[in-house]
Order: structure tokens, then sequence, then C-alpha cells
């Protein structure tokens, strides 16, 4: 599966795990934490699974740099997970 999370709609935390939740069908009790990401992405979800960040601006980076911290760790960690993120206009 391969998904792609758009950051031009997102500004929050709270607005990156609601579109998570609806592209990869996460159940409600979600716990919209980076514990809980870990543990979906871990073992919870279909693999193989592409993630793509798009659309995301330069002063975005640092708002969710543990989120891409996250991503990159999970990424090295789990077989059939990859990661990428896009800077928008770079």
């Amino acid at each position: 599966m391969q998904i792609k999370i758009d950051f031009l709609n997102i500004k929050s935390m709270e607005d990156f795990y609601a579109q998570l939740q609806k592209e990869l069908d996460l159940p409600e009790h979600f716990g919209k934490n980076m514990d809980a990401l870990s543990d979906v992405i871990s073992g919870e979800v279909k693999l193989p699974l592409k993630i793509h960040f798009i659309n995301m601006e330069l002063s975005q980076l640092e708002e969710f740099q543990e989120l891409i911290q996250t991503m990159k760790s999970l990424e090295e960690e789990v077989e059939e997970f990859t990661f990428r993120y896009a800077i928008k206009g770079v």
C-alpha cells in the first residue's frame, strides 16, 4: 500500500493524525501520539507500506521534526516500510 499525506492541509499534529487515520483506515480509538504511530506501523498495518509526505513547507520542518525523525527510525526498523518527504518548491 502507498499513501500520500498532503501537508497543504496540515497545520498541526492533530491534522496529521486525522489524515493518517483516514488514509490507513485506523480505528477511532487510535492513540494519536508517537507511540501509537510506531505501534501501528511496526505491527498493525498491512505491509509493505509506503508513506510519502507531500507539499511540506520549509517552515513545517521544524514543527514536524519529531514526526519526521520517528518516521525515519521506523523505516530503519520495520522491513517493508518506506518513508519519504518532499519540500514544496525544492
